[in-house]
């Protein structure tokens, strides 16, 4: 579960355009509750093995420091309509960013292919577990 907060249609919807915390807070408590799911399916299963990237917090790395990802713009969707980009869908006859590679979110709920490339780089090819645990989804596909 990613920043439920943090998307163009949510953000669109207060006044100042900030993230919606109480909604980020709902995104945590669903983290926390998959993980300890995990664990006990992982303590009664014998040979279970299971990683869990964690994209809330990957993604509030990003919100903290984007530039250290190469990413502009948080707020407004690449693509959609209204404010933000984040009131309509994307569609045919949407408004269109020219630098999509710098955008958090492409429409108004989903990631970026940016974002996306990021999360699977840091959960997949990091080999730390700062943001995904026990194992990385390297060492689960090994």
């Amino acid at each position: 579960m990613g920043l439920l907060g943090c998307n163009p249609a949510m953000r669109s919807k207060t006044p100042s355009g900030d993230y919606m915390e109480d909604l980020n807070a709902y995104s945590r408590k669903f983290n926390r509750a998959a993980i300890a799911m995990l664990r006990r399916l992982h303590s009664s299963s014998e040979g279970m093995k299971y990683s869990f990237g964690d994209s809330v917090k990957f993604w509030s790395n990003i919100v903290r420091d984007p530039h250290l990802y190469g990413l502009k713009e948080l707020k407004s969707a690449c693509c959609g309509g209204g404010r933000l980009n984040g009131e309509s869908p994307c569609t045919p006859n949407a408004t269109y960013c020219l630098n999509r590679h710098q955008y958090m979110f492409w429409d108004r709920v989903h990631p970026s292919q940016a974002t996306y490339k990021l999360t699977v780089q840091a959960f997949y090819d990091d080999g730390s577990s700062r943001f995904v645990y026990p194992i990385t989804f390297k060492q689960l596909a090994a």
